[in-house]
């Protein structure tokens, strides 16, 4: 395996939770169908109300983070390339004094 596919497959901490946290959001809302066929109403619309919440205040914030973060390594790696593009078409005034002396 090479470094790319390792770097791949990495997968961050707060890509874990987040995916736990959604897991068990699932398992939640189908107790909450549960409960609302067995009568308890009530209890279902309270669990219901406050998986929904988990689910918007941990991901909403998850997403972000991401966003900014990929926004980020990508700026950086075009001002990378940049700097390398710009580095590679200066000339070095010594190489351009032995071209014009012939030496």
């Amino acid at each position: 395996m090479n470094k790319k596919q390792i770097q791949e497959r990495r997968v961050t901490f707060s890509k874990r939770w987040t995916a736990i946290i959604l897991f068990m959001s699932c398992i939640w809302i189908t107790l909450s169908y549960i409960l609302a066929f067995l009568g308890k109403e009530q209890i279902a619309e309270t669990l219901s109300e406050t998986v929904a919440n988990v689910i918007i205040f941990s991901f909403v914030p998850y997403l972000c983070k991401a966003y900014f973060e990929t926004y980020a390594n990508e700026k950086n790696k075009l001002k990378e390339k940049e700097l390398e593009i710009q580095e590679q078409s200066q000339i070095d005034p010594l190489d351009l004094k032995w071209f014009i002396l012939g030496g």
